[in-house]
């Protein structure tokens, strides 16, 4: 049998008119019979030559898919041969890019079977949409640049809305999405980036892919995973399913257009049917050799990573929240957990005081190790993240609940601080009560940080072990302690520099886990609004001591520095600065300085001291001199 048919029929329109003589001079010895598109679908089937069972078209695509039609319904076989600006048709059937080698491949004698899609009864060759599918449903012509600029103009105008899937089998999948495409072909696209090749020209399946981007922060993930090189290794991306069938039942509650193979074809409901080797089509060697061995009957449904429409009910018909709303069953667990945290009870208590009393011991002791324990035993983190939830979601149970319980654990705290602080007979200050009597904006920044951690790690169970760590990060305890110190040796500046950290540490961490629980999904607008306006006053009114304390540190170090290792000369003598450290004590700033002399200073020679060094710093400090004599 020849390689070749003997004869052909070329359907052609007239912007494929140019190709007539180049295909009637094939080298195949083919004898070509042209005849016009309209006057091929006007002739009746009995008024055509008898010879001509094969064809040969060259048209738009609307075009192609009437021919096509024909070719179902008539048996006949068919040869294809796109035009220039076909480059879509080219790679989908992997046809040649030259017309002479698309001609030959067009006239071969053995046509395989190809399945053919329907989509309400119309042919779809590659794919058809519903809604839209983020960068997915992008012009193939256009670059990767204008691809995610097209992407990224649409994310204010995302819709969820109710979707129902039934699969031939009568699998049923119902969920919200922003739409849906049906795919038949997909070869070289961004499709082919999420199911690979999972589709054959005979396998006698239509593949569905479902895009639910349930937040902007899922929908911007979508976009890295499609466009990046990962996305063949990490599977379908979050709020993205995959379903495979023979047949689809496609519902929606609001009508949507269908649109075809880049064109409005249809409109929901829709019925996706496959016709298994419908037509017998001359195709590139990639599809000609396609695997026939799959079962029709065996479906493919990934929906793992959807939601159910119930959970999305909150973003139905609306813009797609910047942030996901978190699923009924997670919210249920979680808000029962923190319920819990907001009661009082007596292992509260005993541990409250257990910790004030190790943190306050490890404070006279200048213990790092035993401070951290005490951090690891104060139960306070709890309450303080119930609260959190409780002025997210409004509920004021919840709110006073756990405000009783932070209250009376701070009593407790520095109740016990300031007894255990009368145990001993002397007054101390030892390096870690010192370092909590100067708070800063970065001990805000860190309350802040830590109730973000916080509030995550009592969200996620599997990281819910972290909770400790976050309690060590912030040091909750150790602050209320030198505080209860300073009662107990009634020093007001001690206790309040103190007290200044732990509020600091407070309203950073409940205001930073109300936020979190905000970006997390667990309530949808920030119901509390008077509440939390009352904490970021309380937040705006602790920065300003902060603020002031973080100028007088760096003018610490500042000082520090100038002075460390200066030298004077002070009435012809040499005084050198050995060491510098700036104190302060009750609120007052000042600096104990070493010096090493040769010679005895005296009293002129220590006002002229006095002198260089304020002019030096440019700043009143209170001054005290320890002289070292080198001999």
């Amino acid at each position: 049998m020849s390689d070749f048919v003997n004869s052909a029929l070329f359907v052609y329109q007239p912007e494929a008119q140019p190709l007539i003589e180049q295909c009637s001079a094939n080298e195949q010895g083919c004898e070509i019979t042209a005849m016009p598109l309209d006057e091929f679908l006007a002739t009746p089937v009995e008024q055509l030559p008898s010879d001509q069972q094969h064809l040969v078209v060259s048209a738009s695509l609307d075009g192609i898919k009437q021919v096509l039609r024909l070719a179902m319904q008539r048996g006949f076989s068919l040869g294809i041969v796109p035009m220039s600006d076909q480059s879509r048709l080219r790679r989908y059937l992997d046809l040649p890019q030259g017309d002479d080698e698309a001609i030959a491949l067009a006239l071969q004698a053995d046509p395989k079977p190809m399945d053919i899609a329907l989509c309400n009864g119309e042919i779809t060759l590659f794919r058809a949409i519903i809604g839209w599918m983020p960068a997915l449903d992008a012009l193939d012509d256009l670059t990767w640049f204008d691809m995610l600029k097209q992407a990224f103009s649409r994310t204010a105008r995302l819709q969820l809305y109710p979707y129902r899937f039934l699969t031939a089998n009568g699998k049923q999948v119902e969920t919200a999405c922003t739409g849906c495409m049906i795919v038949e072909r997909h070869e070289g696209d961004l499709v082919s980036r999420l199911i690979g090749n999972q589709l054959s020209v005979r396998d006698g399946q239509v593949g569905l892919i479902t895009a639910s981007p349930f937040s902007m922060v899922e929908y911007l993930r979508f976009l890295y995973q499609v466009f990046s090189r990962l996305s063949r290794k990490s599977g379908l991306p979050n709020a993205v399913g995959y379903m495979q069938s023979r047949e689809f039942s496609i519902e929606s509650d609001k009508i949507k257009d269908v649109y075809i193979d880049g064109s409005l074809a249809t409109q929901t409901p829709v019925k996706v049917k496959v016709s298994p080797a419908a037509a017998r089509v001359n195709l590139g060697p990639a599809l000609m050799d396609a695997d026939t061995g799959v079962e029709a009957d065996k479906e493919t449904v990934r929906v793992g990573n959807l939601r159910s429409s119930k959970e999305l009910s909150r973003s139905i018909g609306s813009r797609v929240p910047l942030f996901s709303y978190a699923s009924e069953e997670r919210f249920r667990d979680l808000f029962t957990a923190l319920t819990d945290d907001a009661a009082i009870s007596a292992n509260y208590v005993v541990f409250i005081l257990l910790s004030t009393c190790i943190a306050t011991l490890g404070l006279y002791l200048n213990s790092a190790a035993v401070i951290i324990g005490a951090m690891i035993l104060a139960p306070l983190m709890a309450p303080l993240v119930s609260v959190s939830m409780a002025l997210l979601r409004a509920n004021d149970k919840m709110f006073w609940q756990s405000l009783e319980k932070i209250g009376l654990g701070v009593c407790l705290a520095l109740a016990a601080a300031a007894l255990t602080s009368w145990v001993f007979p002397y007054e101390p200050l030892t390096t870690e009560m010192a370092s909590r009597l100067h708070p800063s904006l970065p001990d805000l920044f860190v309350a802040i940080f830590s109730g973000v951690a916080a509030a995550c790690s009592r969200s996620f169970k599997e990281i819910s072990q972290n909770l400790a760590g976050v309690a060590i990060a912030v040091a909750l305890v150790p602050p209320l302690s030198v505080a209860g110190i300073g009662i107990g040796r009634g020093d007001p500046w001690f206790f309040g520099q103190a007290f200044l950290l732990f509020s600091t540490n407070l309203v950073g961490i409940v205001l930073a886990a109300t936020l979190t629980f905000r970006v997390l999904g667990f309530s949808p607008v920030l119901h509390a609004r008077r509440r939390i306006g009352v904490v970021v006053l309380l937040l705006a009114l602790i920065a300003i001591p902060l603020g002031v304390s973080s100028v007088h540190i760096t003018q610490r170090w500042e000082a520090e520095d100038a002075l460390e290792l200066e030298r004077f000369e002070i009435n012809g003598k040499s005084v050198l600065i050995t060491d510098v450290d700036v104190r302060a004590t009750d609120g007052a700033s000042g600096l104990m300085i070493n010096i090493e002399v040769n010679q005895p200073l005296g009293r002129e020679d220590l006002a002229e001291l006095k002198r260089q060094i304020r002019q030096k710093l440019d700043q009143d400090f209170a001054i005290r001199v320890d002289v070292h004599y080198k001999l």
